[in-house]
């Protein structure tokens, strides 16, 4: 969890019928917190469905002055608190500030508000270049020194919470949403290529694109069917025709899945076989054969390759909760492991076990794609930027320097992907950006 979240966790109650939503509770901090102003505030919103999630509205006071709370974005499915929700942080002045939070709904043009949340403080305080840009990297602190230049553009907008991108030969770009929705950009026009059956719910995490999807269309996802007794993740494969995802193919099924913010990832190798990732869970863990903390390697058609030690698919064993997986020019898969709870990780994971480097904090690890020019992209969805990670020339397994890309520009990075000719790809909480350009000014200095 992001520290500031952490202590600024807000229950909202819902509205129902043409009552006033109930106030906020919020629990006691305890004193202020420091920040830099740049974070994100968190909180738990109690509502009946997604649906009702949509309609509701959030405030924020700053000292009392009120402003509307921006980017918000809020998870698919509900804890016993309520459903994860965030937004940005309003631009405030150094020095102390009260805030606090109330939740509203309009029906039939009137606006009815929930009463303000317990107050909370903060101190707002700049950090440090260095202090921004650091990271751990096998024992040493690096920095960044170098700067970007990027052209940035707003491809599409009135996304829901976009889980993953996938970029096809042609330049289509594949979105893979939240509500179980799949999307396809192409000629500079969004269509909805997939809807979640009516009556089931579903939430789409991860996606991939056949390398041969010219010639045989065929798209896969990772999916958590949340109809079921249990929650569990389905690797399915679709066929495109004309903009449309039909012939559903369920590959693997029953890989148990978290409840809430469940972790996996799907990719294509080098190798021209499909790897699959999925969340470590403690009680399917420990199962015989159970899928839970591996990688998986599978042929196309979800059998296991002749070439796999011992007959089974499992690869290797991954990231308590994978976010992201990724090759180098070189070969080496890196996987980024977004456990919040403990310690968000880069780990170099095959061909053998290498490096393990400590994530920024707060950070929240939502993808992971590497740039045509060789560094290492990560979206940060609670931080809100990508972490450019450049490795030593001369060893590609070691971190020489990071840069944070679009810090105070978005209110979250969920996706990343990078087309053929350079372009990246970002799904925001509800918008798809493009940056043009990423060339460096300068290399990174490491200090020791």
């Amino acid at each position: 969890m992001r520290r500031l979240t952490a202590i600024l966790v807000l229950l909202l109650s819902s509205a129902c019928g043409q009552q006033a939503p109930s106030p906020p509770t919020t629990p006691n901090p305890g004193g202020s917190e420091t920040i830099t102003g740049r974070e994100r505030i968190g909180w738990d919103q109690q509502a009946d469905s997604t649906d009702e999630l949509a309609s509701f509205g959030y405030a924020i006071f700053v000292d009392g002055n009120r402003s509307l709370v921006d980017g918000v974005s809020c998870g698919a499915a509900a804890t016993a608190t309520g459903f994860p929700c965030s937004g940005r942080l309003p631009a405030m002045s150094g020095g102390a500030h009260t805030l606090e939070l109330s939740t509203f709904v309009t029906r039939n043009g009137e606006t009815l508000e929930s009463s303000r949340s317990a107050s909370l403080r903060v101190v707002v305080s700049a950090a440090s270049p260095i202090e921004a840009a650091a990271t751990v990297a096998a024992g040493d602190t690096v920095r960044a020194v170098e700067k970007t230049a990027s052209r940035a553009a707003v491809v599409t907008s009135g996304l829901e919470q976009p889980n993953d991108l996938a970029i096809a030969p042609d330049g289509r770009v594949f979105i893979a949403e939240a509500s179980g929705r799949i999307s396809i950009i192409a000629g500079g026009r969004r269509r909805t290529a997939l809807q979640p059956v009516p009556g089931t719910r579903v939430e789409i995490i991860a996606l991939a694109l056949d390398p041969q999807i010219a010639r045989n269309g065929f798209v896969y996802v990772v999916r958590v069917a949340l109809d079921t007794a249990a929650p569990v993740f389905q690797l399915v494969r679709y066929r495109e025709v004309g903009g449309t995802l039909g012939e559903a193919a369920t590959l693997l099924d029953n890989v148990s899945a978290s409840d809430a913010r469940p972790a996996a990832a799907l990719r294509f190798g080098p190798d021209g076989r499909l790897y699959a990732a999925f969340e470590e869970r403690d009680e399917a863990s420990a199962a015989q054969g159970a899928y839970n903390g591996k990688i998986l390697r599978l042929n196309p058609d979800g059998t296991t390759p002749r070439d796999q030690r011992g007959g089974s698919p499992v690869f290797a064993a991954g990231a308590r909760r994978p976010r992201g997986l990724s090759w180098d020019a070189g070969g080496v898969l890196w996987i980024v492991d977004g456990d919040s709870m403990r310690q968000e990780r880069l780990i170099a994971a095959a061909p053998v076990r290498g490096p393990v480097y400590t994530l920024p904090t707060p950070f929240g690890a939502a993808s992971a794609v590497f740039h045509t020019g060789g560094d290492l992209l990560i979206g940060a969805e609670s931080a809100g930027y990508i972490l450019r990670v450049h490795f030593d020339e001369g060893d590609r397994t070691r971190v020489a320097g990071t840069e944070r890309l679009l810090q105070g520009d978005v209110d979250a990075v969920r996706a990343i992907a990078v087309a053929a000719d350079g372009t990246v790809y970002v799904g925001t909480s509800a918008t798809l950006i493009n940056l043009k350009s990423l060339n460096r000014a300068d290399k990174p200095a490491k200090e020791r």
